[in-house]
């Protein structure tokens, strides 16, 4: 008894020596991603440890995702390279791991973290979002945890779409697959407020399509500040002998059905508003004798948007490029401007008293897609010759009317 009594108090020595040292240590899992089958609770795989203030984790704005695309979530941190990432995605309404009747499931993965030449720790995971059902009405959050550090977090949202957003003034592509592999060609519809285009395009073997909607006709488009589907694309099949029973007459813009009956005219659609002219459409589709099927997507229009990546102090004595980011699609074309602040409102560059025939540095790039499902765009500064003084970045969309605005302090150097 006196032995039992002795361990007792030993016990409840060390267990008071834990409590009130502030900090309590739990075994680290020694799973590896191969080993991580995805089921797993966040509290099943997070391991509680010292708290470090000096640790964060930055993760790069998520893009709206496309249905049956890749939802790639990185970041920059400055935790050690050994350490491991947790990334979650889950629908907003759902606040336990994984959903029991199998909709709107949740995804956890391993990210581990590499080391950039230029000394920022990376992190990346890839999500295919086929595993996800498309909502319109609330978003994915995505929650990244450090694994040993669970205070070191962070969180943002993600729409996941059945097609890309429409963008007012950037072309828009939409890649498909027809669930009909017996035709050759299809028609595609876009119908919106006081908005209606027809297109029709070829079918490949495998059953992909590639359809294309120019920046002249969605400069047309009208964003919805509600980030609800206010458009909406058709795809339009035909019967199995590849002919429509509702074809369509571009010559006149009448759809008529196989007696010859008008069914709509586009020039009549292209002045309701609201949805109306994809209802009128649908509904001429489901009478009777009509063996053509469709497929309605809803469609999200966003306002564009550009930004510029901080450039903060350069030295005069070295060129460097300036880069952002934006949502514009790939080849769509943007403005830089870089000029003199003081000159600002004098509509002349001059440097020491002389003018070198320049107002300012300007050129025309092409949008890129870029790393992280991310489109980018980059200007090298050839800086030769350049004062130091505060000089201002300005960037524009061409066809969007855009206009982001830096500065960035440019210092005297000596050229090595």
């Amino acid at each position: 008894m006196k032995k039992k009594s002795i361990i007792r108090v030993i016990s409840l020595c060390l267990f008071t020596a834990v409590m009130f040292s502030g900090c309590i240590f739990i075994q680290t899992t020694n799973q590896t991603p191969s080993q991580y089958s995805g089921t797993e609770s966040l509290k099943d795989l997070v391991t509680s440890s010292p708290v470090n203030e000096s640790y964060w984790i930055l993760s790069n704005p998520v893009n709206n995702e496309t249905l049956y695309g890749v939802v790639n979530i990185s970041g920059v941190t400055n935790l050690p390279i050994e350490e491991k990432i947790l990334v979650n995605v889950r629908p907003a309404w759902l606040t336990r791991q994984k959903n029991e009747n199998g909709e709107f499931p949740s995804e956890t993965k391993i990210a581990g973290i590499l080391r950039k030449p230029d000394g920022k720790n990376i992190f990346s995971v890839e999500f295919n979002s086929t595993n996800f059902k498309p909502n319109y009405s609330f978003p994915y959050v995505v929650s990244i945890y450090s694994m040993n550090y669970p205070q070191v977090q962070d969180e943002q949202s993600v729409f996941i779409f059945e097609a890309p957003p429409l963008i007012p003034g950037a072309a828009y592509t939409y890649n498909g697959i027809s669930p009909n592999r017996n035709i050759t060609s299809l028609q595609v519809w876009i119908f919106g407020p006081s908005f209606a285009e027809e297109s029709t395009v070829d079918v490949k073997p495998d059953g992909t399509f590639t359809y294309l909607l120019d920046q002249d006709k969605t400069r047309q488009i009208i964003p919805n500040s509600k980030n609800s589907p206010n458009y909406k694309m058709i795809l339009h099949f035909p019967s199995a002998d590849n002919q429509y029973d509702l074809p369509y007459y571009r010559d006149t813009g009448w759809l008529v059905d196989r007696t010859g009956k008008k069914c709509f005219d586009i020039v009549q659609v292209r002045t309701l508003e609201g949805d109306g002219g994809s209802k009128l459409f649908i509904d001429s589709i489901h009478q009777a004798g009509n063996h053509d099927s469709y497929k309605a997507i809803d469609l999200v229009v966003n306002n564009p948007w550009v930004s510029i990546d901080p450039v903060g102090e350069r030295s005069n004595a070295s060129n460097f490029t300036i880069t952002g980011s934006t949502n514009t699609p790939a080849g769509n074309e943007i403005l830089v401007e870089v000029y003199d602040i003081k000159y600002r409102n004098k509509g002349l560059w001059s440097q020491n008293g002389k003018i070198p025939g320049e107002f300012s540095y300007v050129r025309t790039l092409k949008v890129m897609q870029g790393p992280f499902g991310r489109n980018v765009w980059q200007m090298p500064i050839p800086t030769n010759g350049w004062g130091p003084g505060t000089y201002v970045i300005n960037v524009a969309t061409i066809y969007q009317n855009v206009v982001v605005e830096q500065t960035f302090n440019l210092t005297k150097g000596t050229v090595v």
